[in-house]
């Protein structure tokens, strides 16, 4: 296998070819002396996190063909990881299993690669794939046990992750963090009145414009019901509240088209800053009692919890 001039490998699709039973695929050369695999993979397989996986396939290979970058892409999730940093001479293959695609992996180094290197290379991709697989299948597992099916929000337990995560960030860094928790007045109504399938599309679109008005660093939840819950992170009380204020204009301002009905709803919203003393837990509850005083003061309307 000629290296071509410009040094890439073209892709390839490791698949159904056989040498390696337990993996389903063989090199794509002929080795005299081919790489054990059944260490590298029982290594593999003590992780189901894709960065610790790449992370020992790249020791592997910096020890036995002194890689020195790793990068792997899954393009239908977006995700791209590195091992590394890249250098001049690189070579890239296409992954997959059982038509199954699992991304692309691209390693480097600084010297060009011989063509018996490039036989360990593929050798040992043998043991790779099913440990990404299972990483990629775990890591969407993870995803959407924190997902909300209605909305496609995150749901309370990620709100349970976050919420821990900010407030231990806020408190070691000084930084203001502020959480909002907005209530759909009336909600139970427009089930009664129009059926739960309006009820649900009003809530999918509620969340959807909600998330759409937020920075890149804020995070949205559905908590429960007809309730959403906002981190806003380095943000201080006032744009706290006036992301609180837009949030209500604009649901108050947008007709939800819901089983061919034009439906209207308003929000009511509570919203508390993180104080010296206060855990996720005091946070949560200071927000909410602003979120009962904005109903108990007629709805549609921000109350702020000092």
């Amino acid at each position: 296998m000629a290296t071509p001039a410009s040094n890439i490998i073209d892709a390839k699709t490791i698949n159904q070819r056989r040498l390696y039973k337990k993996a389903g695929v063989q090199s794509l050369a002929r080795l005299e002396s081919p790489p054990d695999l059944q260490q590298l993979t029982h290594v593999l397989q003590t992780s189901l996190e894709l960065e610790e996986i790449l992370r020992l396939f790249h020791l592997e290979l910096h020890a036995l063909l002194g890689l020195e970058g790793l990068k792997y892409r899954h393009g239908e999730s977006g995700l791209m990881l590195q091992q590394g940093l890249p250098a001049r001479h690189s070579a890239s293959y296409g992954l997959s299993l059982q038509d199954e695609t699992l991304g692309e992996l691209t390693v480097s180094r600084s010297q060009p690669f011989g063509e018996e290197e490039l036989a360990q290379l593929e050798h040992l991709l043998c043991a790779l794939l099913y440990p990404i697989r299972n990483g990629l299948r775990y890591r969407a597992a993870l995803a959407s046990a924190f997902v909300d099916p209605l909305t496609g929000l995150n749901n309370r337990a990620a709100l349970d992750r976050a919420l821990s995560r900010e407030v231990e960030l806020a408190h070691r860094t000084d930084m203001p963090l502020h959480m909002l928790i907005c209530d759909l007045d009336l909600f139970k109504q427009v089930n009664d009145n129009h059926g739960h399938l309006a009820g649900d599309c009003v809530l999918r679109s509620t969340g959807r414009l909600i998330n759409q008005m937020l920075r890149g660093s804020d995070e949205v939840f559905r908590y429960g019901g007809e309730e959403f819950v906002l981190l806003l992170p380095g943000t201080d009380h006032d744009g706290a509240l006036q992301v609180a204020e837009r949030i209500r204009h604009a649901v108050a301002e947008t007709v939800c088209e819901c089983e061919g009905q034009g439906l209207r709803v308003t929000t009511s919203i509570g919203l508390a800053g993180l104080g010296e003393g206060d855990d996720g837990n005091s946070l949560f509850d200071r927000a909410d009692k602003a979120l009962y005083r904005a109903k108990e003061m007629g709805r549609n309307r921000v109350e702020c919890e000092s």
